[in-house]
């Protein structure tokens, strides 16, 4: 893969390749080193790359890319364009991506980490530039509590949950664990809104059914019986989805609680029952928001490899 190519008058350098005359780039022009950081989530997909620094060059966003939710040439494809997005965004004549960490929603296992690593490789970025790909709760995590031990429950279009102690071994669970329609997430809150007749949709799609949660929390908010109970059974579904992760590790009983997504990061009715209930589950342990945006957390691991 040695050589260059050149994307909307951008040029993409490996960190392995050799660099050859070209009547479209000067040659004189030294590319700047750049990592990458993707985070795939179901609803959409960002892209960042940070300098040596750790300064933010650019960010860039496109459709969800988990391959569970389209599949792996979909996912594939929403991420290269939230990556070449970002690249333009640039205004950088060169860019040398020197390494890449992806954290994308729905990937389990190595044989998933290589259907999507496979689904890439048209991608002359993707080819050119080592690149670790993992689920996205580990970005999220990397977010939230950085190094130290912990759980962080992410709550958004789905819902899942992962932990580490302090030995560093790790666990996750995931709302899908609990049931096909992802109890304590947005889409869950949606379809049972849907199926109640307290919202109405004619698209069905996961992302639209999970924006109607929305609703329900206004509703909630509002002082309404039916919205209140919904929500109550979601975020019980949550504090589960915890201890599911907790029963799988050496963590005692002051260990911190991340939270991480749009439903549980964003001040609403919702967040404040669920901070609640993880309280009155979980005494002693701390809840903590996010310390930084977890696609920079994905460059920044992309930095740290």
């Amino acid at each position: 893969m040695g050589g260059f190519r050149a994307h909307w008058g951008l040029t993409i350098f490996s960190e392995f390749s050799c660099l050859y005359p070209s009547q479209e780039i000067a040659m004189s022009v030294s590319p700047r080193n750049a990592y990458l950081g993707v985070d795939g989530g179901g609803s959409k997909t960002r892209a960042a790359l940070i300098d040596s620094q750790g300064t933010i060059l650019a960010a860039a966003e496109a459709s969800g890319s988990n391959p569970h939710n389209t599949d792996y040439a979909t996912s594939a494809a929403n991420i290269d364009a939230a990556v070449r997005t970002a690249i333009e965004a640039t205004s950088i004549a060169s860019v040398r991506i020197v390494s890449g960490f992806l954290g994308i929603a729905g990937i389990r296992d190595l044989a998933e980490q290589q259907s999507l690593r496979k689904a890439l490789e048209q991608y002359d970025w993707a080819m050119s530039s080592p690149l670790v790909i993992d689920h996205d709760l580990s970005i999220a995590y990397a977010s939230v509590l950085a190094d130290s031990p912990g759980i962080v429950l992410i709550c958004g279009t789905g819902s899942a949950a992962f932990g580490k102690d302090p030995s560093g071994r790790t666990a996750r669970a995931s709302g899908r664990d609990l049931g096909a329609d992802d109890p304590g997430s947005g889409y869950s809150i949606g379809k049972m809104a849907l199926e109640l007749g307290l919202a109405r949709a004619s698209d069905r799609s996961r992302d639209t059914v999970a924006s109607l949660a929305l609703k329900l929390i206004e509703m909630a908010t509002n002082g309404d019986d039916q919205a209140i109970e919904l929500l109550d059974r979601n975020a019980q579904s949550l504090v589960r989805i915890v201890a599911n992760v907790q029963s799988k590790l050496e963590l005692g009983s002051g260990f911190s609680i991340g939270l991480s997504g749009s439903l549980a990061v964003s001040k609403s009715y919702y967040q404040e029952m669920l901070r609640e209930f993880l309280a009155r589950r979980f005494p002693g342990a701390p809840i903590v928001l996010p310390q930084r945006d977890p696609v920079n957390a994905a460059a920044q691991l992309a930095l740290r490899s």
